[in-house]
C-alpha cells in the first residue's frame, strides 16, 4: 500500500480523535494496550532546547504540532489512539510547554525548525505531520523545508481562512489588549474555544495552561501568525493535505 493512500485511509481516523472543541478530550479509549515511550531533548537550529516525546511503533510516524499557547499534552487522546499502530511523536515547541523560552524571533519557520531537530534526531521518515491552529502553518513551513521527508500534511482547525490577510495597521490593533493584559486577553479567547457543553475541568485546564505561556513567546508568535498569508505558501506544496474543520 503506498503512503499516499495510508494518509487518506487515516483522514476518518483523524477526524473523528481530533475534536474541534479543543483537541483534548476527557474521554478514554477501552481496552487500549500498554505502548513503548520515552521522552528527550534536542536543540533547535538556534540552540533552544526542545522537549519531545516517543510513543509506540510502526510505520508511518505521526508528528502532531500543538497550536497556539498549548503544548504537547493537548494530543494525548490521539496518542492514546495512534500509538497501538504508529510511531506518534509530540513535542513542546519553543516558549510552549517544557520547552526553553530564549529565542528572539517567534516566526512560524523558527517553530519549524523545531520540528525537523526533532524528526532528525530520531531519525523519522517518511512521516505525516498533523498540526492544530497554529500549527497548521508550522507543518507548512516544516514541508518547504524537507519535503521530500513527508508524506502528508493533516490540518485540524486550521486552513478555513488561508486567503485571509491583515495589514501591518490590522495586526497592531489586533494585538493591543494581548500588550495591555495578556493572561486576562489569551483567558477570555481560550474560554471562547470551546462549547457551552464541553466538560468544565477540561476547560480550566486548558485555559489555564494556555493563559501561563509567557507573554515573550505569545506576543511574538500570534503577531507573526496574524500577519502571516498561508496561501501562498499552500501554492508551493506538492503533498497531499487534509483539513479538518468544524
Amino acid at each position: 500500500m503506498s503512503y499516499s493512500r495510508t494518509l487518506l485511509l487515516l483522514a476518518p481516523l483523524l477526524a473523528t480523535a481530533c475534536s474541534s472543541a479543543g483537541v483534548l478530550s476527557n474521554e478514554t479509549a477501552p481496552e487500549e494496550r500498554a505502548v513503548e515511550s520515552f521522552s528527550g531533548t534536542i536543540a533547535s537550529a538556534d540552540g533552544v532546547i526542545i522537549h519531545y516525546q516517543v510513543h509506540g511503533k510502526g510505520a508511518p510516524a505521526l508528528v502532531f504540532v500543538h497550536g497556539w499557547t498549548c503544548n504537547q499534552s493537548h494530543w494525548e487522546q490521539q496518542l492514546e489512539s495512534f500509538s497501538q499502530s504508529h510511531t506518534v511523536v509530540t513535542l513542546d515547541l519553543a516558549g510552549h510547554g517544557k520547552s526553553e523560552l530564549g529565542r528572539t524571533s517567534w516566526t512560524m519557520s523558527a517553530f519549524a525548525d523545531d520540528v525537523v531537530a526533532v524528526a532528525e534526531e530520531l531519525q523519522l521518515e517518511p512521516f505525516i505531520l498533523v498540526g492544530h491552529s497554529m500549527g497548521g502553518s508550522v507543518i507548512l513551513e516544516v514541508a518547504r523545508k524537507i519535503p521530500d521527508r513527508l508524506i502528508g500534511l493533516v490540518g485540524v482547525d486550521t486552513y478555513w481562512n488561508v486567503e485571509q490577510s491583515r495589514t501591518p495597521e490590522q495586526v497592531a490593533e489586533r494585538m493591543v489588549p494581548f500588550h495591555s493584559n495578556f493572561v486576562e486577553t489569551v483567558d477570555n479567547v481560550s474560554r471562547g474555544m470551546f462549547l457551552p457543553t464541553s466538560d468544565p475541568a477540561l476547560v480550566e485546564r486548558v485555559v489555564a495552561g494556555m493563559s501561563a505561556t509567557l507573554p515573550e513567546a505569545g506576543i511574538g508568535a500570534f503577531t507573526h501568525l496574524l500577519g502571516r498569508d498561508n496561501s501562498a505558501v499552500l501554492k508551493e506544496l506538492d503533498l497531499p493535505i487534509l483539513a479538518i474543520n468544524s
